[in-house]
C-alpha cells in the first residue's frame, strides 16, 4: 500500500528564484532577508501535507513554507522573475510570515509541470 503523500509533487530539478516582501512596485528594493531566505539556487522541492518545502543544494538547509500561510498560488508566465532570467515559468506562492506579507518564485518544470504544482497546491489549502 503507498503512502498519502507517495501522489504529491516532488523534484530534485527545481530552482529557487527567490523570496520577496509583497511591494506593489520597487521588486529590486522589496528582498526579504529573513534567516536563510536570500540565497537562490537549484535544490529539491517538494510538496507535504501541511507546507511546502525545499533545500537548496548548495546549503543543505530544508525550508518550509506552512499551507496554512498561504494567501495565494499563481503560475507566472514570463521567463524573467525577480530580476533574474530563468527562461522557465515560475510557481508563484504568496504567503504570510509573521506581519509581513511574502512572494516566493519555483521553477518546478515546464507550462504541464507547473500547472499540476499550482493545481495539486490549491487542492490541499485549507478553507479552499
Amino acid at each position: 500500500m503507498q503512502s498519502a503523500t507517495a501522489s504529491l509533487p516532488r523534484t530534485r530539478n527545481g530552482y529557487y528564484v527567490g523570496t520577496r516582501k509583497r511591494a506593489p512596485r520597487q521588486w529590486w528594493r522589496s528582498g526579504y532577508r529573513g534567516f536563510g531566505w536570500l540565497t537562490r539556487g537549484n535544490g529539491e522541492v517538494w510538496l507535504e501535507r501541511d507546507a511546502l518545502c525545499f533545500r537548496l543544494f548548495l546549503t543543505g538547509a530544508v525550508r518550509r513554507i506552512p499551507l496554512g500561510e498561504v494567501l495565494e498560488v499563481a503560475v507566472d508566465e514570463g521567463r524573467w522573475h525577480m530580476g533574474r532570467w530563468t527562461g522557465a515559468l515560475a510557481l508563484r506562492i504568496t504567503w504570510r510570515d509573521d506581519a509581513q506579507e511574502l512572494v516566493t518564485k519555483f521553477c518546478v518544470g515546464g507550462f504541464d509541470g507547473t500547472t499540476a504544482w499550482a493545481a495539486a497546491l490549491q487542492s490541499l489549502l485549507p478553507g479552499r
